[in-house]
Formats: C-alpha cells, sequence, structure tokens
C-alpha cells in the first residue's frame, strides 16, 4: 500500500543580503537575488525571476536612488505560496572604464561618444579631458569663458581656472582648491590630473599601469 502525503509547506525564500553597509547598487540596473525552494517560481515586484534549481535572481529596470519597497512571492511545485517584504537602500553605482592615447570610453559596459582628443600622460601625470567627468555625470559640456572653464556636475559649477599661470584651481560654492598638478590645453581641450580631479570628487580610481586602462567608480545618491 502507498501513501501519498500532500505537500502543504510554504517554501521559504531567502533574499542575499546587501552590502556591508547596508546599500544595495544599480549600475543602471538593480540585481536581486537569493534562494528559494527548488523549482519554484519567484517574482519581485511583480517580475518574473530567473530560476536556477534553487537560486533565484531577478533585474529591475528604471529604479531610482533612494528606499525601495520589495514584494518577493515564490510558489513551488506542489503550488503553495510565500511571500517576503524587505526595504532596500538603493545607490546608484556607475563605472566608467577608458585607456591611454585612446579617445573611446566605457560607461557601465556601454560606449559613450568618443573623447576630444585622447588622454595622454604628462611625465608621470594621466592627463584626460575633462569631458570625461562631464560624461561621467551625464553632464553638458564645459562652458568655456576667457580664463575660466565652468564645469556642471551633479547641478554643481566648478569653475576651472585654465590660465598658464595657473595651479590647477578649482573655485566651488564660493571656496578655492588647488589641485597637484596644472590643467594644460591643447586645441581648445582642456585636460585635467585624472586621478587628483576624480578624489576631489570623491570618485574611486584605480589606474592599470600593465594595460594603461583607467577605472573610475561613482557611488551616488
Amino acid at each position: 500500500m502507498f501513501t501519498i502525503t500532500r505537500d502543504t509547506v510554504k517554501p521559504t525564500i531567502i533574499i542575499d543580503q546587501a552590502d556591508p553597509t547596508g546599500k544595495v547598487f544599480a549600475s543602471p540596473n538593480l540585481i536581486i537575488s537569493g534562494r528559494v525552494e527548488p523549482f519554484s517560481k519567484v517574482k519581485v515586484n511583480g517580475v518574473d525571476a530567473n530560476v536556477v534549481y534553487d537560486i533565484w535572481s531577478v533585474a529591475l529596470n528604471n529604479v531610482n536612488p533612494g528606499q525601495l519597497n520589495l514584494t518577493i512571492e515564490a510558489v513551488d511545485a506542489a503550488g503553495n505560496t510565500s511571500t517576503e517584504t524587505k526595504t532596500v537602500d538603493v545607490w546608484m553605482k556607475d563605472v566608467i572604464v577608458l585607456q591611454d592615447n585612446d579617445p573611446n570610453m566605457l560607461l557601465n559596459g556601454s560606449p559613450l561618444s568618443p573623447l576630444p582628443r585622447s588622454p595622454y600622460f604628462s611625465k608621470t601625470v594621466f592627463m584626460v579631458p575633462v569631458e570625461t567627468f562631464t560624461a561621467f555625470f551625464k553632464d553638458n559640456a564645459p562652458v568655456p569663458a576667457n580664463d575660466l572653464l565652468a564645469v556642471t556636475l551633479a547641478g554643481k559649477t566648478y569653475q576651472l581656472n585654465i590660465a598658464a599661470k595657473n595651479k590647477g584651481e578649482i573655485t566651488v560654492d564660493g571656496n578655492t582648491f588647488s589641485l597637484a598638478n596644472p590643467f594644460e590645453t591643447t586645441n581648445g581641450v582642456t585636460f585635467v590630473d585624472a586621478e587628483a580631479f576624480a578624489k576631489f570628487l570623491g570618485i574611486e580610481y584605480e589606474f592599470n599601469v600593465a594595460t594603461k586602462v583607467l577605472t573610475m567608480t561613482r557611488i551616488w545618491k
């Protein structure tokens, strides 16, 4: 004699933990993942997740920075359902990649319009067109005005003193700062010390000496 026992146990939903700081990053899509009873179906905020045995993941598009409420629904092979809710702190992560002597750039893996001129080394300093940063921040091109170059990034205007005598002076919010190396202008294109300017803006900077590839990461909200 066979005994048939009906499965009435709700599937357990496990949601992967966020960054140790409590942040989750969208770049530009937000990836949410976790585990569930094998062969279950999962939805996150109504979007079907990809499930491989007991591991699920989903990419949420057009997510804005800030608090995001998640509703995760799971249905196991027997038709039992579970629902979990979670609030996550969404931050945006943009990664730009460029190389010495190459005007092409990638933003989050996708090509951008080429720079007006290629980056280069001035002695040991890696110089990039200031348009590298306006592209990074998805802002408008710099606006020249005599010896100043107005660069607007994330709604804040930085006045770069591009006069030949200057020491890499930047004025923002009425305060003037000096980078370690002066700006350089070639054929109307202003170049900045990539590392110094990135750190001034709070951008992570990583340069691979062997490949001469620069990777900069901006985390923002």
